[in-house]
């Protein structure tokens, strides 16, 4: 009887996630039928079909949804992965993150875990929070950062950092820029607001309302890149998390901290609960709780 090899579980596993042997074959890096042996040779090393035969799309038997979680499991632990006969010292951390969050978080932390583990591949997948909650739910991605005001039973956060929603604008905006800028003060002008769907726009539209305050957005985007553009054109005034405010690092725009309410979004790690604590997610996990966000100038401004 041959030894289970990390490469059978990742090719199964791979495979159950993309529903395709073509698709599934591309990402590993084999051949179809190369993947197809794989997955024949795995199942009788167990002694069990997982695959249903000639279903489309593609479906797991009984035995194959039972051995799935068992599968994530070990890719997960590198060492575990190793013992039960990998001839790779590779393995992968997949994070599901705001694409903001990506950009401003995500490299110094990435640089210093690169160099505790060199063997494990850290793959990024940037994405809105629906797609984010959906990915880590599948098994599709370790850890989820983001923002997230509601997720299921069988995931699990952990609270990182509050990051205050603040005011854009451009220099033509204000003969002198205030210092703190309130919600009725900002309803005065054409603002620019996140797409409905957006845990921002759900934040921006509870302020408004708890001053009886009916804002009709000037325009409405879905990503804040767009909503910065267009601050720069000078067509309204942006509301957006601190924490990409900062990033732009443009002196030209002006960040105000808005205040009567303060809105705060939370940043966590969302995961699964039964996800593996192995040594390398542990260590990912701390670095991100190390890695502060640069928004301490708007604490001292105000509270």
């Amino acid at each position: 009887m041959h030894a289970l090899t990390f490469k059978q579980l990742h090719g199964f596993v791979q495979l159950n996630r993309r529903r395709s042997y073509t698709l599934a074959a591309a990402d590993i890096g084999i051949t179809q039928s190369a993947l197809t042996l794989l997955i024949q040779t795995l199942e009788r090393t167990i002694g069990t079909a997982l695959i249903v035969r000639k279903s489309r799309p593609l479906k797991l038997t009984e035995a194959g949804s039972r051995f799935l979680p068992l599968s994530e499991r070990i890719l997960e632990d590198v060492d575990l992965a190793a013992a039960v006969g990998s001839v790779s010292a590779h393995s992968r951390l997949t994070i599901a993150t705001l694409p903001t969050l990506a950009a401003t978080l995500l490299p110094k932390i990435i640089v210093e875990f690169r160099n505790q583990y060199p063997h494990v591949a850290v793959q990024i997948r940037d994405a809105l929070t629906e797609d984010i909650i959906a990915r880590v739910r599948s098994g599709d991605a370790h850890l989820g950062l983001g923002a997230f005001l509601g997720y299921d039973d069988d995931l699990t956060l952990l609270p990182l950092y509050s990051d205050r929603l603040v005011a854009l604008a451009a220099p033509t905006t204000f003969k002198r820029a205030p210092r703190l800028l309130t919600w009725t003060r900002l309803a005065q002008h054409p603002t620019i607001q996140m797409s409905r769907d957006s845990n921002i726009r759900k934040l921006t539209d509870l302020a408004f309302f708890q001053h009886g305050i009916d804002v009709r957005p000037a325009f409405e985007t879905q990503l804040v890149s767009t909503a910065v553009a267009f601050v720069r054109a000078g067509l309204g005034i942006a509301v957006i998390p601190a924490l990409e405010a900062y990033s732009l690092h443009d002196r030209a725009l002006r960040v105000i901290p808005l205040v009567g309410p303060i809105m705060r979004r939370d940043i966590g790690l969302l995961m699964r609960r039964s996800l593996a604590m192995t040594s390398t997610v542990e260590q990912f996990i701390n670095l991100v709780k190390q890695q502060r966000p640069v928004t301490d100038r708007l604490k001292r401004r105000a509270v």
